[in-house]
């Protein structure tokens, strides 16, 4: 096991937690948290230009994609752009 810091969309603050992972994670492996406070899709807006995160129902040893995640075309989908 080794301490990593987990970041993500939390708030103003990108730093989700401390915590003990097996020491040979590698990128592309699946982790879950139970919360990651405001700013993830409960609370989300685009006032600062960050796409929606996904929203995944994990547990029991399965998971399942419930609401995909927004592209950068999902949030510039309504901008309007003046060619003048």
């Amino acid at each position: 096991m080794q301490e990593f810091t987990i970041c993500g969309r939390s708030c103003e603050n990108d730093r989700l937690v401390v915590a003990e992972l097996p020491a040979d994670i590698r990128a592309g492996d699946l982790m879950t948290l139970g919360t990651t406070g405001a700013y993830t899709y409960s609370m989300a807006s685009n006032y600062n230009r960050f796409g929606r995160p996904a929203v995944v129902f994990a547990g029991n040893g399965e998971h399942r994609l419930v609401v995909r995640r927004e592209s950068s075309e999902d949030v510039l989908r309504n901008d309007v752009v003046d060619g003048s």
